[in-house]
């Protein structure tokens, strides 16, 4: 869907049938290029500013869940350039033009490509299954790689870069941040923060990571805290300096809200995609929540 600044839906786009939705990216222009996926193929495709059809791809994989391609992750550069991270059958990073013409592919051995990030220069990063971090650059040869944070556990890792091409990295399962400079160094970690220490932090909740235009990074984590009086697990929103230092905690969903992803605008605006489950597992609430300092405008 395509929503105005004032939260009014402009169009809506439907995934070919039988197609779940996966992630989303915007350039310059507000042409949306969306990926999706199958049982067993993958699909990327672009739609204009008023959601008419450009052009779509499909990576056709095998019969056996082994051999399925899931296009997961997209990204858009300054120039149009989409970048798709496959998972699956095959691991890759693929880049088309903004015509939809595929320009090379960037294959990985073992590990799925999950995130990808794209720097105001012109670099890729890309997030592979275990947390190991690499750089390629728009050519498609890699730069460096970084498995400082690597860890077979990390099934569950967040990408964004900041306006110097720094990588900042949530691992959820570790229940930390991580900066990485555009050298491929580590510059600093952080362990994600509750009122009551390290063990009221999960290991399995609070999915995405955002930096601004200071380098102050928004990683989205679920911690045992107090909202609206209880103490309840909440989705939070955890901001840290450019330097790495702890700045403050807020709630965005209590009493078990959980928090899937998080961008931020030019403002300092953070948008939040949040839901709420009741007792018994039943979805209660699914917002995109608009935050500004630490003040939470709620729209449905």
């Amino acid at each position: 869907k395509k929503i105005s600044k004032d939260g009014e839906v402009v169009w809506s786009n439907q995934t070919p049938a039988g197609y779940d939705a996966n992630n989303v990216a915007v350039d310059l222009q507000g042409n949306v290029c969306a990926t999706s996926c199958s049982q067993y193929n993958g699909y990327v495709y672009k739609r204009n500013s008023n959601g008419d059809a450009v052009w779509d791809y499909t990576f056709t994989g095998g019969t056996t869940i082994e051999t399925s391609i899931t296009a997961y992750d997209v990204e858009i550069d300054l120039l149009g350039n989409v970048y798709v991270g496959l998972l699956g059958g095959e691991k890759k990073l693929v880049k088309f033009n903004s015509a939809g013409t595929k320009v090379w592919e960037f294959t990985e051995d073992t590990k799925n490509v999950s995130k990808v990030a794209v720097t105001l220069d012109g670099n890729i990063i890309i997030c592979l299954g275990d947390a190991t971090l690499k750089k390629i650059n728009s050519a498609g040869s890699q730069v460096w790689s970084f498995e400082g944070i690597a860890n077979a556990n990390n099934t569950l890792n967040y990408l964004a870069v900041d306006m110097q091409g720094n990588a900042c990295v949530r691992c959820v399962k570790t229940k930390s941040v991580h900066k990485i400079s555009s050298s491929g160094e580590l510059v600093w970690s952080v362990t994600s923060f509750s009122p009551k220490g390290a063990g009221y932090v999960s290991d399995g909740g609070g999915y995405g990571i955002a930096a601004d235009q200071y380098g102050d990074v928004y990683a989205a984590v679920s911690v045992y805290q107090i909202y609206e009086g209880a103490w309840t697990w909440c989705g939070t929103i955890q901001k840290i300096s450019a330097s790495g230092e702890k700045i403050r905690s807020f709630a965005v969903a209590g009493d078990s809200g959980h928090i899937h992803s998080l961008a931020i605008d030019l403002q300092g605006n953070v948008y939040v995609n949040a839901t709420k489950t009741d007792s018994e597992g039943n979805l209660v609430f699914g917002t995109i929540d608009k935050v500004f300092d630490g003040y939470i405008i709620h729209t449905t």
